[in-house]
């Protein structure tokens, strides 16, 4: 894609960065409306020449995310003061998480729902509990239009002035069936009034509204569809909180212990009896396992000093057994447990933590920076996949300020 490479320098013609202070404008309405937190940081995601950067970070601490070297470049020159960094939108990893996170219109390189997907919870995994994610897909299969072509002149501010420039974006479907469409780029470019024309090719996602709203909620957001209109051509924006709380109540009733099967052997059995044996018919003999006594085990407990969820570590860094009664579920108790038992391996000196997850709970683990580590299996009768994840402090970590919170569907084992 040569405007990111070798044409990278015609982007600051491509628009001024004041023509993007309306669809700032309409960011920030979303952002004081929908999140649950004061929001004072903000991640770009796909940030390109940092045009968005420009007119946000009059009122955030803007740190922008970015795949090209060349488009850094020229979004730091525009935004001197502020911080960049080069990554994939799918895979990156930060030190820290921000109050609000807008991914760019860079989002339609994601083709395939996976990729989608995957952005949608490195995202995620980046906010802070109570902050506001948006973003919008440029087009849809609703409102694809076929071989529609938009021509707009270089903006005058940012053009030599022995340079004129004519950009010509084509969009064309090759074939409806799938989740892709083309846009082709001509650029007219006249130099001292010598023309040549260069083209660029680039392939973009195109899903439909259901898959967008889908794949956000999946991801565990809570998501709110508002129209936002440029140029008379209406678009799709989402506003996606991640919750503080599931339930929207912290559980600021509860007490987590880190503890031995000796100590705590009656509210561990209590627990996956409760969860294990009676909810999900696991057989007994495939829960006791004759481990536990090797293991570290965290209990989580209500104020009454009854227990209502646990889960255990063994020496080598398996996380398992984690579980949480009915009742409490959606309150952050599985979060809190899982941080529990990472930091007490990193205290350990491991460097990496793993586990089998339940198919349904995957989301759950890749919120907390685990990643799946081959193909699915079949445990106890159960469909699972192994996760990893390392134990450095950052993303992912439980936050004693905000908790996040698991969802009742979501019960990691």
């Amino acid at each position: 894609m040569r405007l990111y490479d070798d044409l990278a320098w015609l982007w600051p013609m491509w628009g001024s960065p004041e023509e993007y202070a309306d669809y700032c404008d309409h960011v920030m309405r979303l952002i004081r409306e929908y999140a649950q937190i004061p929001v004072r940081s903000l991640l770009n995601i796909g940030c390109g020449g940092g045009k968005n950067v420009f007119n946000l970070k009059r009122h955030y601490a803007v740190t922008g995310l970015e795949l090209s070297p060349r488009m850094l470049e020229l979004a730091q020159e525009l935004n001197p003061e502020c911080e960049f960094v080069q990554g994939d939108m799918r895979t990156f990893v930060l030190d820290r998480p921000f109050d609000a996170v807008l991914v760019d219109d860079a989002v339609s390189y994601m083709v395939t729902r996976p990729d989608l997907r995957s952005a949608f919870v490195a995202a995620w995994q980046h906010l802070n509990p109570g902050g506001i994610m948006i973003v919008g897909p440029d087009d849809t299969k609703e409102t694809f239009v076929q071989n529609h072509t938009v021509v707009t002149p270089a903006a005058g501010k940012t053009r030599p002035a022995n340079i004129e420039v004519t950009f010509v974006e084509n969009s064309y479907d090759p074939d409806p069936g799938d989740d892709q469409y083309e846009a082709t780029m001509v650029y007219l470019i006249r130099e001292d009034g010598r023309l040549r024309v260069e083209t660029d090719r680039h392939v973009l996602g195109l899903f439909t509204l259901d898959v967008w709203r889908e794949t956000l909620t999946e991801v565990g957001f809570r998501i709110r569809q508002m129209p936002y209109v440029e140029k008379g051509r209406q678009y799709t924006t989402f506003a996606c909180l991640r919750p503080a709380c599931a339930d929207g109540r912290a559980a600021d009733n509860m007490n987590i212990k880190v503890t031995s099967f000796e100590e705590s052997e009656a509210d561990i059995r209590f627990v996956r009896d409760t969860v294990f044996g009676d909810e999900q018919n696991v057989p007994r003999e495939l829960d006791w396992d004759g481990k536990d006594r090797d293991c570290v085990h965290v209990v989580a407990a209500d104020n009454g000093g009854q227990p209502v969820g646990t889960g255990r570590m063994q020496p080598d860094g398996t996380i398992g057994r984690l579980s949480v009664l009915q009742q409490w579920r959606g309150r952050g108790v599985g979060m809190a447990m899982l941080g529990a038992l990472i930091e007490s391996a990193s205290s350990r000196g491991l460097e990496e933590v793993h586990l089998h997850a339940q198919v349904h709970a995957i989301p759950f683990y890749e919120r907390n920076g685990f990643q799946r580590d081959g193909p699915r299996f079949v445990e106890a009768g159960i469909e699972h996949v192994n996760m990893t994840r390392n134990t450095h402090p950052g993303v992912g970590q439980v936050s004693s300020e905000a908790e996040p919170c698991v969802s009742p569907d979501e019960l990691p084992t």
